[in-house]
Protein backbone atom coordinates (compact mmCIF):
# COMPACT_ATOMS: atom_id res chain seq x y z
CA UNK A 1 0.00 0.00 0.00
CA UNK A 2 0.90 3.35 0.11
CA UNK A 3 3.06 4.34 3.10
CA UNK A 4 3.40 7.72 2.90
CA UNK A 5 -0.44 8.15 1.89
CA UNK A 6 -1.35 6.19 4.99
CA UNK A 7 0.88 7.89 7.75
CA UNK A 8 -0.18 11.55 6.12
CA UNK A 9 -3.92 10.38 6.53
CA UNK A 10 -3.53 9.13 10.23
CA UNK A 11 -1.93 12.43 11.54
CA UNK A 12 -5.04 14.10 11.03
CA UNK A 13 -7.20 11.42 12.18
CA UNK A 14 -5.05 11.48 15.39
CA UNK A 15 -5.44 14.80 15.88
CA UNK A 16 -9.34 14.66 15.42
CA UNK A 17 -8.97 11.72 17.78
CA UNK A 18 -7.29 13.83 20.51
CA UNK A 19 -10.22 16.81 20.08
CA UNK A 20 -12.24 14.19 20.81
CA UNK A 21 -10.44 13.44 24.16
CA UNK A 22 -9.77 9.82 22.79
CA UNK A 23 -6.45 10.38 24.31
CA UNK A 24 -5.51 6.34 23.66
CA UNK A 25 -6.75 5.92 19.79
CA UNK A 26 -4.92 9.29 19.14
CA UNK A 27 -1.77 8.04 20.27
CA UNK A 28 -2.35 4.61 18.37
CA UNK A 29 -2.75 6.31 14.85
CA UNK A 30 -0.19 8.74 15.86
CA UNK A 31 2.65 6.43 16.68
CA UNK A 32 1.44 3.99 13.52
CA UNK A 33 2.05 7.29 11.27
CA UNK A 34 5.32 8.05 13.11
CA UNK A 35 6.76 4.32 12.13
CA UNK A 36 5.23 3.99 8.75
CA UNK A 37 6.95 7.86 8.33
CA UNK A 38 10.05 5.94 9.99
CA UNK A 39 10.58 3.13 7.42
CA UNK A 40 10.09 5.83 4.22
CA UNK A 41 13.02 7.97 6.17
CA UNK A 42 10.85 11.14 5.13
CA UNK A 43 11.85 12.98 8.65
CA UNK A 44 8.79 15.98 8.00
CA UNK A 45 6.41 13.70 7.88
CA UNK A 46 7.82 11.65 11.08
CA UNK A 47 8.38 14.97 13.19
CA UNK A 48 4.68 16.25 12.09
CA UNK A 49 3.03 12.49 13.80
CA UNK A 50 5.62 13.66 16.46
CA UNK A 51 3.91 16.84 16.86
CA UNK A 52 0.97 15.20 18.10
CA UNK A 53 2.15 12.94 20.37
CA UNK A 54 3.80 15.78 21.90
CA UNK A 55 0.06 17.24 22.50
CA UNK A 56 -1.16 13.40 23.54
CA UNK A 57 1.54 13.88 26.16
CA UNK A 58 0.75 17.21 27.27
CA UNK A 59 -3.24 15.96 27.14
CA UNK A 60 -2.16 13.19 29.76
CA UNK A 61 -0.03 15.50 31.51
CA UNK A 62 3.31 13.54 30.88
CA UNK A 63 5.77 16.17 30.50
CA UNK A 64 8.52 14.05 30.13
CA UNK A 65 7.57 12.16 27.04
CA UNK A 66 5.86 14.86 25.93
CA UNK A 67 9.45 17.20 25.52
CA UNK A 68 11.45 13.78 24.05
CA UNK A 69 8.99 13.98 21.60
CA UNK A 70 9.10 17.76 21.12
CA UNK A 71 13.19 17.23 21.04
CA UNK A 72 12.95 14.15 18.95
CA UNK A 73 10.76 16.18 16.34
CA UNK A 74 13.17 19.29 16.28
CA UNK A 75 15.95 17.43 15.32
CA UNK A 76 13.48 15.46 12.57
CA UNK A 77 12.88 18.92 11.39
CA UNK A 78 16.44 20.46 11.39
CA UNK A 79 17.29 17.23 9.49
CA UNK A 80 14.91 18.00 6.93
CA UNK A 81 15.71 21.46 6.39
CA UNK A 82 12.07 22.50 7.52
CA UNK A 83 12.34 25.92 9.31
CA UNK A 84 8.49 26.05 9.25
CA UNK A 85 8.23 22.98 11.09
CA UNK A 86 11.34 24.11 13.32
CA UNK A 87 9.37 26.96 14.42
CA UNK A 88 6.30 24.40 15.29
CA UNK A 89 8.25 21.90 17.29
CA UNK A 90 9.87 24.85 19.53
CA UNK A 91 6.37 26.15 20.48
CA UNK A 92 5.44 22.47 21.48
CA UNK A 93 8.72 22.45 23.54
CA UNK A 94 6.92 25.64 25.07
CA UNK A 95 4.13 23.56 26.17
CA UNK A 96 6.01 20.53 27.45
CA UNK A 97 8.34 23.20 29.65
CA UNK A 98 4.76 24.93 30.58
CA UNK A 99 3.65 21.62 32.29
CA UNK A 100 6.67 20.38 33.66
CA UNK A 101 7.07 23.78 34.98
CA UNK A 102 10.42 24.77 33.27
CA UNK A 103 9.22 28.35 32.47
CA UNK A 104 12.37 30.06 31.77
CA UNK A 105 13.00 27.03 29.01
CA UNK A 106 9.64 27.85 27.98
CA UNK A 107 9.79 31.55 27.02
CA UNK A 108 12.88 30.83 25.35
CA UNK A 109 11.38 28.53 23.43
CA UNK A 110 8.69 30.62 22.46
CA UNK A 111 10.76 33.43 21.71
CA UNK A 112 12.71 31.27 19.34
CA UNK A 113 10.01 29.79 17.89
CA UNK A 114 8.89 33.59 17.17
CA UNK A 115 11.73 34.66 15.94
CA UNK A 116 11.74 31.58 13.35
CA UNK A 117 8.20 32.30 12.27
CA UNK A 118 8.78 36.29 12.10
CA UNK A 119 11.89 36.09 9.56
CA UNK A 120 9.34 33.51 7.47
CA UNK A 121 7.27 36.32 7.12
CA UNK A 122 4.07 34.80 8.04
CA UNK A 123 2.39 37.75 9.82
CA UNK A 124 -0.71 35.51 10.86
CA UNK A 125 1.30 32.99 12.62
CA UNK A 126 3.43 35.59 14.29
CA UNK A 127 0.60 36.67 15.62
CA UNK A 128 -0.08 33.21 17.26
CA UNK A 129 3.38 32.77 18.93
CA UNK A 130 3.32 36.28 20.40
CA UNK A 131 0.26 34.77 22.17
CA UNK A 132 1.97 31.57 23.19
CA UNK A 133 4.89 34.11 24.62
CA UNK A 134 2.29 35.90 26.61
CA UNK A 135 0.75 32.49 28.15
CA UNK A 136 4.63 31.77 29.52
CA UNK A 137 4.96 35.51 30.91
CA UNK A 138 1.43 34.79 32.64
CA UNK A 139 3.07 31.67 34.00
CA UNK A 140 5.98 33.68 34.97
CA UNK A 141 3.74 36.04 36.60
CA UNK A 142 4.50 39.10 34.46
CA UNK A 143 1.02 40.18 33.33
CA UNK A 144 2.76 43.80 32.21
CA UNK A 145 5.13 41.54 30.04
CA UNK A 146 2.31 39.21 28.95
CA UNK A 147 -0.28 42.14 27.72
CA UNK A 148 2.25 43.74 25.76
CA UNK A 149 2.99 40.69 23.85
CA UNK A 150 -1.01 40.06 23.49
CA UNK A 151 -1.29 43.67 22.26
CA UNK A 152 1.52 43.28 19.57
CA UNK A 153 -0.09 39.95 18.94
CA UNK A 154 -3.60 42.37 18.50
CA UNK A 155 -1.82 44.93 16.04
CA UNK A 156 -0.61 41.95 13.75
CA UNK A 157 -3.71 40.07 13.48
CA UNK A 158 -5.96 43.44 12.67
CA UNK A 159 -3.16 44.08 9.94
CA UNK A 160 -4.03 41.12 8.20
CA UNK A 161 -7.62 41.30 9.17
CA UNK A 162 -7.74 37.93 11.91
CA UNK A 163 -10.74 38.64 13.45
CA UNK A 164 -11.08 35.63 14.91
CA UNK A 165 -7.30 35.90 16.19
CA UNK A 166 -8.58 39.34 17.41
CA UNK A 167 -10.98 37.86 19.76
CA UNK A 168 -9.03 35.31 20.71
CA UNK A 169 -6.70 38.11 22.08
CA UNK A 170 -9.61 39.77 23.78
CA UNK A 171 -10.26 37.03 25.76
CA UNK A 172 -6.27 36.51 26.89
CA UNK A 173 -5.92 40.49 27.67
CA UNK A 174 -9.42 40.00 29.60
CA UNK A 175 -7.92 37.36 31.98
CA UNK A 176 -4.64 38.95 32.11
CA UNK A 177 -6.11 42.11 33.28
CA UNK A 178 -8.28 40.17 36.14
CA UNK A 179 -4.80 38.02 36.85
CA UNK A 180 -3.43 41.37 37.56
CA UNK A 181 -6.08 42.42 39.75
CA UNK A 182 -7.42 45.20 37.79
CA UNK A 183 -10.77 44.05 36.38
CA UNK A 184 -11.82 47.87 35.36
CA UNK A 185 -9.49 47.85 33.02
CA UNK A 186 -10.63 44.30 31.64
CA UNK A 187 -13.86 45.94 30.91
CA UNK A 188 -12.98 48.97 28.80
CA UNK A 189 -10.54 46.35 26.77
CA UNK A 190 -13.28 44.02 26.03
CA UNK A 191 -15.92 46.95 25.23
CA UNK A 192 -13.25 48.40 22.90
CA UNK A 193 -12.79 45.69 20.83
CA UNK A 194 -16.06 44.32 20.81
CA UNK A 195 -16.95 47.63 19.06
CA UNK A 196 -14.06 47.09 16.89
CA UNK A 197 -15.38 43.28 15.67
CA UNK A 198 -19.01 44.47 15.46
CA UNK A 199 -17.69 47.80 13.45
CA UNK A 200 -16.01 44.49 11.13
CA UNK A 201 -19.29 42.71 10.80
CA UNK A 202 -18.33 39.12 11.64
CA UNK A 203 -20.59 37.36 13.52
CA UNK A 204 -18.57 34.82 14.99
CA UNK A 205 -16.16 36.46 16.26
CA UNK A 206 -18.30 39.14 17.81
CA UNK A 207 -19.54 36.42 20.39
CA UNK A 208 -16.07 35.17 21.06
CA UNK A 209 -15.98 39.18 21.92
CA UNK A 210 -19.05 39.14 23.94
CA UNK A 211 -17.69 36.43 26.00
CA UNK A 212 -14.82 37.88 27.16
CA UNK A 213 -16.83 41.02 28.22
CA UNK A 214 -19.37 38.97 29.97
CA UNK A 215 -16.23 37.63 31.98
CA UNK A 216 -14.86 41.21 32.34
CA UNK A 217 -18.23 42.66 33.51
CA UNK A 218 -18.51 39.72 35.85
CA UNK A 219 -15.45 40.20 37.67
CA UNK A 220 -16.19 43.58 38.30
CA UNK A 221 -19.77 42.28 39.98
CA UNK A 222 -21.47 43.78 36.97
CA UNK A 223 -24.04 41.25 36.66
CA UNK A 224 -26.74 43.00 35.97
CA UNK A 225 -25.19 44.33 32.53
CA UNK A 226 -23.39 40.89 32.42
CA UNK A 227 -27.03 39.75 31.86
CA UNK A 228 -27.68 42.17 29.25
CA UNK A 229 -24.75 41.54 27.03
CA UNK A 230 -25.03 37.68 27.71
CA UNK A 231 -28.62 38.33 26.06
CA UNK A 232 -27.72 39.75 22.90
CA UNK A 233 -24.46 37.37 22.38
CA UNK A 234 -27.29 34.37 23.09
CA UNK A 235 -29.82 35.53 20.09
CA UNK A 236 -26.36 36.39 18.35
CA UNK A 237 -24.96 32.62 18.57
CA UNK A 238 -28.50 31.52 18.25
CA UNK A 239 -28.91 33.33 14.73
CA UNK A 240 -25.12 31.64 13.75
CA UNK A 241 -26.43 28.14 14.59
CA UNK A 242 -22.93 28.45 16.98
CA UNK A 243 -24.42 25.87 19.52
CA UNK A 244 -21.68 25.77 21.80
CA UNK A 245 -21.45 28.99 22.12
CA UNK A 246 -24.45 29.20 22.84
CA UNK A 247 -24.63 26.25 25.75
CA UNK A 248 -21.03 28.72 27.13
CA UNK A 249 -23.20 31.53 27.15
CA UNK A 250 -26.24 30.59 28.68
CA UNK A 251 -23.80 28.98 31.63
CA UNK A 252 -22.03 32.70 32.15
CA UNK A 253 -25.96 34.37 31.49
CA UNK A 254 -26.70 31.79 34.77
CA UNK A 255 -23.29 33.29 36.48
CA UNK A 256 -24.60 37.09 36.27
CA UNK A 257 -28.22 35.90 37.31
CA UNK A 258 -26.45 34.04 40.47
CA UNK A 259 -24.36 36.83 41.62
CA UNK A 260 -27.36 39.54 41.19
CA UNK A 261 -29.29 36.97 43.62
CA UNK A 262 -31.72 35.84 41.43
CA UNK A 263 -31.33 32.20 42.11
CA UNK A 264 -34.43 31.05 39.97
CA UNK A 265 -32.71 32.53 36.88
CA UNK A 266 -29.71 31.05 37.57
CA UNK A 267 -30.70 27.26 38.16
CA UNK A 268 -32.97 27.69 34.71
CA UNK A 269 -29.97 28.99 32.61
CA UNK A 270 -27.48 26.35 34.42
CA UNK A 271 -30.04 23.12 33.26
CA UNK A 272 -30.47 24.49 29.75
CA UNK A 273 -27.09 25.24 29.42
CA UNK A 274 -26.45 21.12 31.16
CA UNK A 275 -29.11 20.09 28.71
CA UNK A 276 -27.34 21.85 25.69
CA UNK A 277 -24.02 20.45 26.63
CA UNK A 278 -25.25 16.81 26.84
CA UNK A 279 -27.12 16.96 23.32
CA UNK A 280 -23.60 18.15 22.10
CA UNK A 281 -21.17 15.41 24.30
CA UNK A 282 -19.78 18.39 25.82
CA UNK A 283 -18.17 17.00 29.07
CA UNK A 284 -16.29 20.04 29.99
CA UNK A 285 -19.37 22.19 29.60
CA UNK A 286 -21.91 19.83 31.60
CA UNK A 287 -18.90 19.23 34.68
CA UNK A 288 -19.02 23.07 34.27
CA UNK A 289 -22.69 23.35 34.64
CA UNK A 290 -22.81 20.99 37.59
CA UNK A 291 -19.97 23.42 39.12
CA UNK A 292 -22.43 26.19 39.00
CA UNK A 293 -25.23 24.01 40.22
CA UNK A 294 -22.93 23.60 43.13
CA UNK A 295 -22.07 26.97 43.97
CA UNK A 296 -25.73 27.50 43.75
CA UNK A 297 -26.73 25.11 46.26
CA UNK A 298 -24.02 25.96 48.74
CA UNK A 299 -25.23 29.80 48.97
CA UNK A 300 -28.88 28.45 49.55
CA UNK A 301 -28.38 25.93 51.78
CA UNK A 302 -28.56 22.80 50.36
CA UNK A 303 -24.98 21.15 51.12
CA UNK A 304 -25.82 17.79 50.29
CA UNK A 305 -26.95 18.86 47.03
CA UNK A 306 -24.15 20.88 46.68
CA UNK A 307 -22.03 17.95 47.50
CA UNK A 308 -23.85 15.52 44.69
CA UNK A 309 -23.23 17.77 41.85
CA UNK A 310 -19.65 18.96 43.33
CA UNK A 311 -18.69 15.03 42.93
CA UNK A 312 -20.23 14.56 39.97
CA UNK A 313 -18.49 17.25 37.96
CA UNK A 314 -15.12 15.80 39.30
CA UNK A 315 -15.70 12.56 37.73
CA UNK A 316 -16.78 14.26 34.69
CA UNK A 317 -13.49 16.32 34.58
CA UNK A 318 -11.40 13.81 35.33
CA UNK A 319 -12.69 11.68 32.86
CA UNK A 320 -11.69 14.16 30.21
CA UNK A 321 -8.48 14.59 32.13
CA UNK A 322 -8.99 18.33 32.77
CA UNK A 323 -7.13 17.73 36.34
CA UNK A 324 -6.68 21.55 37.38
CA UNK A 325 -10.71 21.44 37.09
CA UNK A 326 -11.02 18.45 39.14
CA UNK A 327 -9.05 19.81 41.63
CA UNK A 328 -11.51 22.93 41.62
CA UNK A 329 -14.43 20.46 41.96
CA UNK A 330 -12.63 19.29 45.46
CA UNK A 331 -12.20 22.68 46.58
CA UNK A 332 -16.38 22.74 46.40
CA UNK A 333 -16.65 19.38 48.00
CA UNK A 334 -14.33 20.19 50.48
CA UNK A 335 -16.79 23.58 50.69
CA UNK A 336 -19.70 21.30 51.18
CA UNK A 337 -18.40 19.31 53.52
CA UNK A 338 -17.08 22.18 55.81
CA UNK A 339 -20.14 23.71 55.62
CA UNK A 340 -21.78 20.58 57.22
CA UNK A 341 -19.41 20.42 59.74
CA UNK A 342 -17.48 17.23 58.14
CA UNK A 343 -14.44 18.70 58.65
CA UNK A 344 -12.35 15.73 58.62
CA UNK A 345 -14.00 15.15 54.87
CA UNK A 346 -13.42 18.89 53.92
CA UNK A 347 -9.52 18.36 54.66
CA UNK A 348 -9.49 14.85 52.64
CA UNK A 349 -11.45 16.65 49.68
CA UNK A 350 -8.92 19.70 49.70
CA UNK A 351 -5.55 17.27 50.02
CA UNK A 352 -7.13 15.33 47.06
CA UNK A 353 -7.10 18.67 45.26
CA UNK A 354 -3.88 19.35 46.64
CA UNK A 355 -2.32 15.82 44.95
CA UNK A 356 -3.69 16.44 42.06
CA UNK A 357 -2.18 20.12 41.22
CA UNK A 358 0.95 18.97 42.48
CA UNK A 359 0.99 15.99 39.99
CA UNK A 360 0.62 19.39 37.29
CA UNK A 361 3.62 21.27 38.68
CA UNK A 362 1.15 23.43 40.07
CA UNK A 363 2.69 25.00 43.50
CA UNK A 364 0.37 27.89 42.92
CA UNK A 365 -2.77 25.88 43.46
CA UNK A 366 -1.07 23.18 45.84
CA UNK A 367 -0.23 26.21 48.43
CA UNK A 368 -3.99 27.37 47.99
CA UNK A 369 -4.86 23.82 48.68
CA UNK A 370 -2.71 23.81 51.89
CA UNK A 371 -4.38 27.18 52.72
CA UNK A 372 -8.05 25.60 52.86
CA UNK A 373 -6.63 22.89 54.85
CA UNK A 374 -5.17 25.18 57.09
CA UNK A 375 -8.67 26.86 57.26
CA UNK A 376 -10.68 24.04 57.67
CA UNK A 377 -8.49 23.15 61.00
CA UNK A 378 -8.74 26.53 61.93
CA UNK A 379 -12.48 26.47 61.96
CA UNK A 380 -12.55 22.81 63.87
CA UNK A 381 -10.50 24.55 66.52
CA UNK A 382 -7.86 21.30 65.10
CA UNK A 383 -4.65 24.06 66.10
CA UNK A 384 -1.78 22.25 65.59
CA UNK A 385 -3.39 20.64 62.65
CA UNK A 386 -4.10 23.85 60.85
CA UNK A 387 -0.35 25.44 62.03
CA UNK A 388 1.15 22.40 60.24
CA UNK A 389 -1.26 23.11 56.91
CA UNK A 390 -0.39 27.12 56.83
CA UNK A 391 3.22 26.06 57.27
CA UNK A 392 3.22 23.53 54.72
CA UNK A 393 1.28 26.42 52.50
CA UNK A 394 4.48 28.88 53.26
CA UNK A 395 6.68 26.66 52.16
CA UNK A 396 6.02 26.03 48.70
CA UNK A 397 5.10 29.41 48.28
CA UNK A 398 8.74 30.04 49.41
CA UNK A 399 9.61 28.38 45.97
CA UNK A 400 7.27 30.78 44.18
CA UNK A 401 8.39 33.98 42.36
CA UNK A 402 6.30 37.50 42.03
CA UNK A 403 2.51 38.13 42.78
CA UNK A 404 1.80 34.67 43.57
CA UNK A 405 4.41 34.19 46.34
CA UNK A 406 3.65 37.54 48.04
CA UNK A 407 -0.27 36.57 47.72
CA UNK A 408 0.51 32.81 48.88
CA UNK A 409 3.11 33.87 51.09
CA UNK A 410 0.93 36.74 53.15
CA UNK A 411 -2.24 34.67 53.39
CA UNK A 412 -0.39 31.63 54.71
CA UNK A 413 1.30 34.18 57.15
CA UNK A 414 -2.26 35.12 57.78
CA UNK A 415 -3.42 31.66 59.03
CA UNK A 416 -0.34 31.08 60.92
CA UNK A 417 -1.03 34.14 62.99
CA UNK A 418 -4.73 33.17 63.25
CA UNK A 419 -3.29 29.80 64.87
CA UNK A 420 -1.24 32.13 67.46
CA UNK A 421 -4.29 34.40 68.58
CA UNK A 422 -6.08 30.91 68.73
CA UNK A 423 -4.11 29.61 71.11
CA UNK A 424 -3.63 33.25 73.05
CA UNK A 425 -0.04 32.92 71.96
CA UNK A 426 -0.43 36.96 70.85
CA UNK A 427 3.53 38.30 70.65
CA UNK A 428 4.11 35.19 68.11
CA UNK A 429 0.81 36.22 66.05
CA UNK A 430 2.04 40.07 65.86
CA UNK A 431 5.58 39.29 64.79
CA UNK A 432 4.06 37.30 62.40
CA UNK A 433 1.34 39.63 60.91
CA UNK A 434 4.20 42.47 60.91
CA UNK A 435 6.02 40.45 58.10
CA UNK A 436 2.50 39.67 56.43
CA UNK A 437 1.67 43.48 56.57
CA UNK A 438 5.12 44.50 54.62
CA UNK A 439 4.56 41.31 52.26
CA UNK A 440 0.76 42.40 51.39
CA UNK A 441 1.19 46.42 51.26
CA UNK A 442 4.57 45.78 48.65
CA UNK A 443 2.62 44.09 45.91
CA UNK A 444 -0.92 42.65 47.40
CA UNK A 445 -4.16 43.87 46.18
CA UNK A 446 -6.50 45.79 48.34
CA UNK A 447 -8.66 42.86 50.04
CA UNK A 448 -5.39 40.81 50.80
CA UNK A 449 -3.83 44.15 52.31
CA UNK A 450 -7.11 44.94 54.75
CA UNK A 451 -7.56 41.52 55.55
CA UNK A 452 -3.75 41.41 57.09
CA UNK A 453 -4.50 44.89 58.93
CA UNK A 454 -8.04 44.06 59.79
CA UNK A 455 -6.15 40.82 61.74
CA UNK A 456 -3.77 42.97 63.24
CA UNK A 457 -6.37 45.57 64.18
CA UNK A 458 -8.02 42.57 66.56
CA UNK A 459 -5.14 41.89 67.97
CA UNK A 460 -4.59 45.22 69.06
CA UNK A 461 -8.13 46.01 70.09
CA UNK A 462 -7.94 42.59 72.24
CA UNK A 463 -4.62 44.16 73.93
CA UNK A 464 -6.21 47.27 74.35
CA UNK A 465 -9.30 45.80 76.64
CA UNK A 466 -6.55 43.61 78.17
CA UNK A 467 -4.31 46.55 79.41
CA UNK A 468 -7.06 47.79 80.68
CA UNK A 469 -8.29 45.25 82.95
CA UNK A 470 -4.86 44.68 83.92
CA UNK A 471 -3.56 46.30 87.30
CA UNK A 472 -1.27 48.66 87.37
CA UNK A 473 1.06 47.72 89.01
CA UNK A 474 1.33 44.69 86.88
CA UNK A 475 1.25 46.72 83.91
CA UNK A 476 4.47 48.79 85.65
CA UNK A 477 6.75 45.54 85.82
CA UNK A 478 5.91 44.47 82.46
CA UNK A 479 6.73 47.91 80.78
CA UNK A 480 5.27 48.70 77.74
CA UNK A 481 3.74 51.42 75.95
CA UNK A 482 1.36 53.84 77.59
CA UNK A 483 -2.60 53.05 77.20
CA UNK A 484 -3.57 56.33 75.21
CA UNK A 485 -0.36 55.35 72.40
CA UNK A 486 -1.81 51.55 72.34
CA UNK A 487 -5.07 53.35 71.77
CA UNK A 488 -3.98 55.79 68.67
CA UNK A 489 -1.82 53.34 67.10
CA UNK A 490 -5.05 50.54 67.24
CA UNK A 491 -7.58 52.73 66.00
CA UNK A 492 -4.73 53.94 62.98
CA UNK A 493 -5.33 50.59 62.20
CA UNK A 494 -8.96 50.09 62.51
CA UNK A 495 -9.48 53.16 60.27
CA UNK A 496 -6.47 52.02 57.79
CA UNK A 497 -8.45 48.52 57.16
CA UNK A 498 -11.62 50.51 56.55
CA UNK A 499 -10.23 52.07 53.93
CA UNK A 500 -8.39 48.99 52.19
CA UNK A 501 -11.91 47.58 52.62
CA UNK A 502 -13.62 50.00 50.84
CA UNK A 503 -10.53 50.36 48.02
CA UNK A 504 -11.11 46.67 48.07
CA UNK A 505 -15.45 46.82 47.43
CA UNK A 506 -15.13 43.59 49.60
CA UNK A 507 -18.11 44.33 51.69
CA UNK A 508 -17.15 40.38 54.39
CA UNK A 509 -13.86 43.01 55.25
CA UNK A 510 -15.77 45.89 54.87
CA UNK A 511 -18.36 45.08 57.62
CA UNK A 512 -16.26 43.49 59.99
CA UNK A 513 -13.45 46.39 59.94
CA UNK A 514 -16.32 48.82 60.62
CA UNK A 515 -17.89 46.99 63.51
CA UNK A 516 -14.28 46.19 64.76
CA UNK A 517 -13.70 50.62 64.23
CA UNK A 518 -16.97 50.78 66.01
CA UNK A 519 -15.75 48.67 69.02
CA UNK A 520 -12.02 50.90 69.68
CA UNK A 521 -14.61 54.26 69.66
CA UNK A 522 -16.32 52.51 72.14
CA UNK A 523 -13.21 52.37 74.03
CA UNK A 524 -12.78 55.65 73.96
CA UNK A 525 -16.17 56.90 74.79
CA UNK A 526 -16.75 58.29 71.55
CA UNK A 527 -20.25 57.22 71.27
CA UNK A 528 -21.46 59.31 68.06
CA UNK A 529 -18.34 57.64 65.80
CA UNK A 530 -19.26 54.46 67.50
CA UNK A 531 -22.76 54.92 66.47
CA UNK A 532 -22.09 55.92 62.70
CA UNK A 533 -19.72 52.70 62.32
CA UNK A 534 -21.77 50.24 63.94
CA UNK A 535 -25.35 51.36 61.49
CA UNK A 536 -22.70 51.32 58.75
CA UNK A 537 -21.86 48.03 59.35
CA UNK A 538 -25.26 46.73 60.15
CA UNK A 539 -26.22 47.74 56.48
CA UNK A 540 -23.63 45.99 55.32
CA UNK A 541 -24.18 42.61 57.06
CA UNK A 542 -27.90 42.67 56.50
CA UNK A 543 -26.92 43.43 52.27
CA UNK A 544 -25.03 40.42 52.93
CA UNK A 545 -27.52 38.60 54.95
CA UNK A 546 -25.12 37.24 58.03
CA UNK A 547 -27.68 37.24 60.97
CA UNK A 548 -24.53 35.76 63.53
CA UNK A 549 -22.72 39.78 62.11
CA UNK A 550 -26.11 41.64 63.10
CA UNK A 551 -26.53 40.42 66.35
CA UNK A 552 -22.69 41.00 67.21
CA UNK A 553 -23.47 44.73 66.04
CA UNK A 554 -26.59 45.36 68.13
CA UNK A 555 -25.10 44.28 71.15
CA UNK A 556 -22.78 47.00 70.36
CA UNK A 557 -25.26 49.34 69.80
Amino acid sequence: GDKRGMAAMLIPIAEAELKERRGDDAMRSATDARALAGELGDAALEASALLVLVDVFVEDSNAQRALESAELALDLYRKAGDVKGQAQALLKHTDAHLLDGALKDALQAAKQAQSLIRERGDRKKEGASLLKVSRVYMALDSPTEAMRSMRHAMEIFKEVGFLKGVATVVSALVEAYIANGEAAKAVEAAREEVAYLRDAGDGRSQVMGFEALIEALLATNASDEAAEVAQEALLLARELGERRAEARILLNTSLAHQKAKDHKKGREGLEQAQALFQELRGVSGEAACLMGLAQLELAEGDFAAALENANEAHALFLKVNEKRRAANALSTVAWAHRSSGRFDEAAAAALSAKALLQDLGDQSGEADAWLTVADVRLESQEHDKALVAARQARTVAQRLQGRARRRLMSDALRFMASVHIGRQEVDEAVSILKEGEALSKKDGTYAEQAQMKLLSTQIYRDRLYAKVEQPAEEGKAQGGKSLKWLYEVTLRKAQGAVKLARNAEDNHILGSALLTLGQIYYFDHRVQDTMLAADEALTVFQELGDRSAEVAVLALI
